[in-house]
Order: C-alpha cells, then sequence, then structure tokens
C-alpha cells in the first residue's frame, strides 16, 4: 500500500508539474505580448510628439523669414536712432534663431527636440531652397554689420541710408517668396510623412491585439480547459484520500501518545532509579566521610579514600545520565541569580586541588583582574560545565603537566564573557574535533579504554551553554594539548572594582619569578605588571641564582623573589636556603606551591620566607600577599586551611546542643544521620515513617526537622503539610533530605512547606550549612545578642581614634572587638579587627580604606541580626 501511495504520489507531483509549465509559458507569452504593445504605443507617442515639433519648427521658419524681411525694411526707413537700435535688436534675435532652426531641420538639435533624420524628398526641398536661404542670410548680416558701422562713425545717423543697406534689402525681398514656397512644400512634406508613420504604427498594434486574442484564445482552448478538468479530478482525489488522512492522523495521534507515555515512563524509571541509587550510596558516601575523618592506618585510609571518590563519581555519571535525560525531554529550566565570578572560579579550584596535587598537576587560575566580577544567572549549571571541562583536563594531563582555568571579556562583544580550560594533556586529532560533543561517544576507543567515561559530559555541557545562549569550541594539537572555549551572556551586576595600587614606596619594584612552569611565570607576571611592577622570570633555581650571586652580579637588581617549591633538580626550599646562607640575601620572598598539607608547610617557617601563598591564586590573593611580604613580618598562610576536623569544629560551636527530629525509613540512613548529627553535638531523634514524624513533633519540642519524602504510612510532603496545619508549627523549620533530584523536586518541597532541600547521597557542609541558614531566621545565639548590643558605637570610637591618631585607644577598641566577633563567630569582624589590632601594635600606618572596610562589614551584621528575634 505504501508503494502504491508513493507512486501515485509522483504520479501527481509529474501532472502538476506539466501543466506548472504550461501555465507559465502561457503567461510569459501574455506578458511578452502586452509589454511589447505597451511599448508600441509608447514609440508612437514618441514618434507624434518628434513629428509635431518639427512640424512647429518647420512652419515657424516661414514665419521668422517674414520678420526678417520686416525688420530689414523697418531697419532701412527707421529715422530716429532709438528706433533704428530696436530693429537692429530685433533683425539680430530672427537671423540667429531662423539660423539655428534651419540647421536644426537638417542636422538635428536635441535641445530644440530635432532628431535631424529627413528622408530623401525633404533633404532634395531643402537643397532647393540653401541658396534663397543663403542669400537672406547673408544680406541680413550685411545690413547689421553696416548699420553698426554707420551707427558708430555718425552721432546723428544721417548717413545710414546708403545704397550698399538699399541692394541687400532689395535682395532679401527677391528671394523671399522662393524660400516662403519652398518651406510651404517642406511643411506639407513633413505632415504626410508623419500621417504614414502614425498609419503604419496603428497597423502594428492592431497585427499585436490580434495576436494576444488568439493566444488568450489558445490557452483557453488548450491550457486553461484542462487544467480545470484536473484540478476537478484533483479535487475527486483529495475527497477519496480524506479517509486515508484521517486514518493516517489517527495512527499518529495513537503512536504520540504512546511516544509521551513512554518519555513520562522513562521519566518516572529515571527517576526512581535515582532514588533507588542514591539512597544506599548515602550510606556508602556518608559512611565512608565519617572514617576518614577517626584516626586510621594508612592503607585503611587509602581505601576510604577509593571508596569515597569512586562513590562521587557513580553520582556524577547518574547526574549527567538525568540531566540529558531533562535536557532532551526539554524540561530543564535555568535559575537566574545574583553571583560572583571569583567566589565560583575559587570553589571550582578548591573542588579539584587534591586530585591535582595528588597526580602532579599545577593548576593555573587566569581570571582578569579588569572583569566585572558580579553576574547573574544560573551559578550551578555554569559550575557544572566548568567542573566537567575541568575534570576532563586533569583525567588526560600527564604528570607535571599543567591545567589552567579562566575568563575574560570578550574581544568582539564586551557584554559577553570568554570562559576557558586549557590543560598540557595529550589532545586531539583534527578528525575526532567534529564529534567531540556528540553523547555517548569519545575521541576513540582506545580513549575509552584508558581513561573512562560515559562520554555524556561534554554533550552535556554543550546543550547547556546553548540553552544559555552560548557557544562553545574546541582546540587541540595532538601530544601538545586542548583548550576549551565558551561565552555566555550575563547580567552584569554594577559594583566598584577593586583598585590595585601598591604604596609608592613598593611601586615599580623589580622582581624575579621563579617557576619551571611557562604559563605560571607568564600569568604572575601578567599580574606584576597590573600591579605596576617590573619583572623577568627564569626556569629553575640554578638560575636564579646565577642572576642573585653578588660575585657575578655586582648589584642585586632585584627588589622581591617569587619562587615556586616544587622544580626538578633544585627545589624551592632549597633554592631559598642557598639565597640566605650562602648569598646573605635578605630580598623578601614569597613561596608558592601546590600543597596543601599543613605538615609541608611547617617546614618552610624556619627558612626565611616572608609569605606563603598557595596555587592556584588569583589576582587579590597575590596583591595581598605582596603587601604582606613587605609590611609584615613572619610567614602568612594566604589561604587558610579549611580541611574536615576544622569545618566540623566550626559547625560544633555553633550547632551543639541542637535538637533534630530525623524523618527516614531507611535503616543505614538514619545510623549515617545519627553518627553525622551527633559528631557536632547535635541531638537526634529518628522518625521512622511520616506518621512518627507528625506524631513527634506535636508531642515534643525540636530545632529543626529533616524530612525524607518516599516513607511509607504518610510520605514527606503529606507529613509537612499537616504539621504546618498547627500554628505552633508555622515557623518550625522543616529541611527536605531525600534521594529525588529530578527536575521539580525542590519546588514541590518548597510548595509542600518545607525551608529547605538537600539531596542524598549528603554532603556534610552543605547539610549543616542548610541547617544553619534555616535556624539564623529562628533565634540569635547569646553572643550575637551580646555582640549586637555592645557594638553599636564601637565604629565611630575607632573613627574618633583615627582622627588624633590615638594608636592605644584604637589597639583597645579593635582588640575587644576582635574577641566578642570570634565568640559569635563572625569571622570577617575577627579578620579586620586582628589586623587593625596588630598594626596599632607594631606602629604601622593604618589605611583609612581598611576602616571603611570594617564599617560596611559591621553595617550588615548589624542589619542582619537585627532582622532577627531574640533567642529568648
Amino acid at each position: 500500500m505504501d508503494t502504491e501511495l508513493k507512486m501515485n504520489s509522483n504520479e501527481k507531483k509529474h501532472k502538476i508539474k506539466w501543466l506548472s509549465a504550461f501555465y507559465i509559458l502561457a503567461l510569459s507569452a501574455i506578458a511578452i505580448l502586452t509589454i511589447t504593445g505597451q511599448a508600441l504605443i509608447q514609440y508612437s507617442l514618441i514618434k507624434q510628439s518628434h513629428d509635431s515639433r518639427i512640424i512647429n519648427i518647420a512652419g515657424r521658419q516661414r514665419m521668422l523669414s517674414q520678420r526678417l524681411t520686416k525688420s530689414a525694411l523697418a531697419l532701412q526707413f527707421a529715422q530716429k536712432h532709438e528706433d533704428r537700435k530696436v530693429w537692429a535688436k530685433e533683425l539680430s534675435f530672427v537671423v540667429n534663431l531662423w539660423e539655428r532652426s534651419h540647421l536644426g531641420l537638417l542636422d538635428g538639435d536635441a535641445e530644440l527636440g530635432l532628431p535631424g533624420t529627413n528622408s530623401q524628398t525633404i533633404i532634395k526641398m531643402f537643397r532647393a531652397i540653401e541658396f534663397n536661404h543663403q542669400a537672406m542670410l547673408l544680406a541680413a548680416r550685411a545690413i547689421l554689420k553696416l548699420e553698426s558701422r554707420s551707427m558708430e562713425s555718425s552721432n546723428n545717423g544721417e548717413n545710414r541710408h546708403s545704397a550698399v543697406i538699399i541692394h541687400h534689402v532689395k535682395l532679401i525681398l527677391s528671394n523671399e517668396a522662393d524660400f516662403l514656397e519652398g518651406m510651404d512644400g517642406i511643411v506639407f512634406q513633413y505632415d504626410k510623412e508623419a500621417k504614414l508613420k502614425i498609419d503604419r504604427l496603428k497597423q502594428n498594434e492592431l497585427l499585436l491585439m490580434t495576436m494576444t486574442l488568439l493566444v488568450l484564445f489558445l490557452e483557453g482552448l488548450f491550457i486553461f480547459r484542462p487544467m480545470i478538468n484536473r484540478i476537478k479530478l484533483a479535487f475527486s482525489s483529495l475527497l477519496e484520500s480524506e479517509e486515508e488522512i484521517r486514518q493516517y492522523a489517527d495512527e499518529l495521534g495513537i503512536a504520540k501518545e504512546a511516544a509521551e507515555q513512554a518519555a513520562e515512563a522513562k521519566s518516572m524509571f529515571l527517576a526512581n532509579m535515582s532514588h533507588e541509587i542514591r539512597t544506599p550510596m548515602n550510606g556508602v558516601i556518608a559512611a565512608a566521610d565519617l572514617a576518614l575523618r577517626q584516626d586510621l592506618t594508612p592503607v585503611l585510609k587509602k581505601y576510604m579514600k577509593i571508596i569515597y571518590s569512586s562513590g562521587f563519581s557513580l553520582l556524577g555519571i547518574i547526574n549527567d545520565i538525568l540531566d540529558f535525560s531533562k535536557i532532551e525531554a526539554g524540561k530543564l529550566e535555568l535559575e537566574q541569580a545574583p553571583f560572583m565570578l571569583d567566589e565560583l572560579f575559587e570553589d571550582i579550584v578548591g573542588m579539584f586541588s587534591v586530585k591535582a596535587e595528588d597526580k602532579g598537576v599545577d593548576l593555573l587560575l587566569d581570571i582578569n583582574p579588569k572583569i566585572i566580577m558580579g553576574a547573574t544567572g544560573d551559578s550551578l549549571r555554569l559550575r557544572q560545565i566548568i567542573s566537567n571541562l575541568m575534570g576532563n583536563a586533569l583525567k588526560f594531563t600527564a604528570r607535571g603537566g599543567t591545567v589552567t582555568i579562566g575568563v575574560k571579556n570578550h574581544e568582539e562583544n564586551e557584554n559577553d564573557l570568554h570562559f576557558f580550560v586549557k590543560d598540557t594533556g595529550i589532545g586531539m586529532k583534527k578528525e575526532y574535533l567534529d564529534r567531540l560533543f556528540d553523547p555517548f561517544s569519545q575521541a576513540n576507543s582506545s580513549i575509552t579504554r584508558k581513561f573512562g567515561g560515559t562520554g555524556l559530559g561534554l554533550a552535556i555541557s554543550k546543550q547547556l551553554i546553548e540553552i544559555m545562549g552560548g557557544h562553545i569550541w574546541a582546540e587541540s594539537t595532538y601530544k601538545v594539548g586542548t583548550v576549551f572555549h565558551f561565552t555566555l551572556s550575563l547580567l552584569r551586576s554594577e559594583h566598584r572594582e577593586r583598585q590595585y595600587q601598591l604604596p609608592d614606596k613598593i611601586k615599580k619594584l623589580n622582581a624575579l619569578v621563579v617557576d619551571d612552569t611557562h604559563e605560571f611565570c607568564v600569568l604572575v607576571q601578567r599580574y606584576l605588571k597590573i600591579f605596576g611592577m617590573q619583572s623577568e622570570s627564569v626556569s629553575s633555581g640554578n638560575k636564579a641564582l646565577e642572576l642573585l650571586n653578588p660575585v657575578t652580579n655586582n648589584i642585586t637588581k632585584y627588589d622581591l623573589l617569587i619562587i615556586d617549591w616544587l622544580m626538578p633538580q633544585m627545589d624551592g626550599l632549597e633554592t631559598v636556603k642557598r639565597i640566605r646562607k650562602d648569598l646573605k640575601l635578605e630580598i623578601p620572598i614569597i613561596m608558592m606551591t601546590g600543597f596543601s598539607d599543613k605538615t609541608q608547610k611547617d617546614t618552610v617557617l624556619k627558612e626565611g620566607i616572608d609569605v606563603f601563598i598557595t596555587k592556584p591564586f588569583n589576582a587579590s590573593t597575590f596583591f595581598d600577599a605582596i603587601q604582606d611580604c613587605f609590611i609584615k613580618k613572619g610567614i602568612k598562610p594566604i589561604k587558610p586551611e579549611n580541611n574536615g576536623k576544622d569545618v566540623t569544629a566550626d559547625f560544633t560551636r555553633k550547632l551543639k546542643g541542637t535538637r533534630i527530629l530525623v524523618a527516614e525509613d531507611n535503616l543505614t540512613n538514619q545510623e549515617i544521620a545519627i553518627a553525622i548529627l551527633e559528631e557536632v553535638g547535635i541531638i537526634v531523634d529518628i522518625a521512622n515513617n511520616g506518621k512518627e514524624a507528625v506524631d513527634a513533633v506535636m508531642n515534643k519540642t525540636y530545632d529543626a526537622v529533616f524530612m525524607d519524602i518516599q516513607m511509607p504510612e504518610i510520605d514527606g510532603y503529606e507529613a509537612t503539610k499537616i504539621i504546618r496545619e498547627d500554628k505552633r508549627f508555622e515557623t518550625l523549620p522543616i529541611i527536605a533530605m531525600t534521594a529525588h533530584a529530578m527536575k521539580g523536586d525542590s519546588d514541590n518541597c518548597f510548595e509542600a512547606g518545607m525551608n529547605g532541600y538537600v539531596s542524598k547521597p549528603i554532603k556534610q557542609e552543605l547539610l549543616f550549612k542548610t541547617l544553619m541558614n534555616t535556624l539564623e531566621t529562628k533565634k540569635l545565639s547569646i553572643h550575637e545578642k551580646n555582640f549586637l548590643d555592645k557594638h553599636q558605637t564601637t565604629m565611630q570610637k575607632l573613627w574618633d581614634a583615627f582622627d588624633i591618631t590615638d594608636k592605644a585607644a584604637m589597639k583597645s577598641f579593635s582588640s575587644e572587638l576582635k574577641a566578642d566577633s570570634a565568640k559569635a563567630g563572625l569571622a570577617k569582624i575577627k579578620n579586620i579587627s586582628n589586623t587593625i589590632c596588630k598594626l596599632c601594635m607594631t606602629g604601622k600606618p593604618i589605611n583609612k580604606a581598611l576602616l571603611e572596610h570594617l564599617e560596611t562589614e559591621l553595617n550588615q551584621i548589624f542589619e542582619k541580626l537585627k532582622s532577627q528575634p531574640d533567642s529568648a
């Protein structure tokens, strides 16, 4: 049946094509005939206009010859000087016009509208009167010439009636009659020829009209009548096939409904699979995390790290599949929220720093300091894209290589941002770049076997970037490296850019950068140039010692050394020892390293290093390090330690004594939740289902509830709605803690009345931060209340002491502020106060900008604390 329909369709197409061709030919013939007729009529009108013009000019020649005779006679008999002058002027005008018209009739004159195309008859007639014309013309010119001389030689004009003038007048009169007779004949001949032309044109027009009517008759007979018949047949055929079309439409509707049901089933399957996989994964990852916080043997610690990282790798694969499914179904929604670009990049670098250190790969952070850091968009998706590219770059880069991530303004559009991830890995051949972003594919099968992966990451990144209105592409050289670029248009937040202005005594100093990684040297030197410093770079400690040796160089031209720790042959630490002990140089030194182990950092405390800075770093961190190097003594870790125990201690201080209800039906997850929460001093109760959770809340006081979604008896949504119906629990913090991670799950939680959402597997830091955020709106701690009451006027006291340079008073106020902010957990206030206090103790000047920064932070803290109710 399909073959028959296809043949019928082809036959209909052939007929329609044939009819269309003949119809176009018919229309073309009519159009050509019509246009030709119009052109012929236009030509006829033009010819009539030209002929009328010629006849008029020829008739005018007869009149002008009479005016010429009249003017000559009047000039001969004029007595007064003024009359003679008038008739001379008239005769001159007539002569010129008469001669020009005569020549125009013979040879043509465009200005007069004379074509100059005469028949042989008219040409002969002009030749017949040419003698009379020339005689009259010469006589008139002779009269004008004699009259001019007579007027110049005689003042009164008494000698004007000379015999010569009379002779010329007679000559004109004797030729006038023959000329007039000849011109009459010429005018009649022009008129006769014009009528003949018009008659011929009318005959041609009649012929064209006859041909047009004939073509129309033939078209009606041989084209339009068959076309109408075929149209009737086509309508009949359409009516006959209407039932078939309806049948196909019904079948398509059924197929569409089946496809939609299949897509819905796929989504439900993925959601259920995600939930089922995430639930045991939560236990695996959380248990491994808890175990890693204990004192383990090196072997057990290694195995636990493998379990922990493998769990998150599996989680990443699940997330890729879910994201691809959401994008494929067109159900992915993007958020629009403000965020800071530099903070986003620092978080991403923090995620990969340990992996890069273990693999021996240098991470470089290349953020243009001049771009606006504030942006609005979906920062989570942007983080996902960059993290995916970063993970690939680390995967394919061998030990000793470098991976650089960064952002700059787009060269062509200043409103766009240009992100890039560059590595010195294995690279790719050009033939693989075309299918690099296809789903479920990698460059080749050998890469899949060696490095693993689903092949979904780049495809998802490409689709996310395109949904966000951007563009992604890759550049790669085999065995050299790869650069991934992508551009995005993000709404930019106006803010005051940080000014990198070093003190005058530091500006224009010379710095020496010592690092075996060329890319890192280039980046550091670029920062130094922005800061206003001069710089050079070398690739090893030996080369640095050669430049710094006072024996070979009488004058040390470097004021600052920036040295990498991990270098071949002679590392940075050994280089510093040689500089301090052998060369006896006291040049300020900044040590750079990718190490995050505190025990390794402690080994440099006594080696004469002024500032210790951890790679990768941004311009702001590097700028602060340079200032610290010249202002402060001793080592100052620029990046604070952020290991698990320090984080746990911070959460313990803030959350200890909090009573939490955990509604969870899985026994393993119950044990994990108890272990995680009790580790920071939280008091935990367990509800095995939604009904027990409702009963527990009604009968006991809790500071917050962690609510699973999928539970027996009553699910988490319904349990939350029942709790919210009681006005006593309208403000009780309820946080969803669930393995559901599909689109809309978080929205459903908030619609049910929950305050927060944490997906499984649970990340402890995210769990505690979410809990603290919900508790912060509930009450103030005693320390926060004391800080709010005590320090309302502290800032004004500091300004007053600053104005009179009373450093003792400033030290006292800042020391007290530091102690109270530490108790209240206000880290920024504590750090700024500590800096002011140390500057007062050392007698060094205090920058006004430091106090302004403190005032801004205090105002923000006061506004936040005042918006929260007291703990009482």
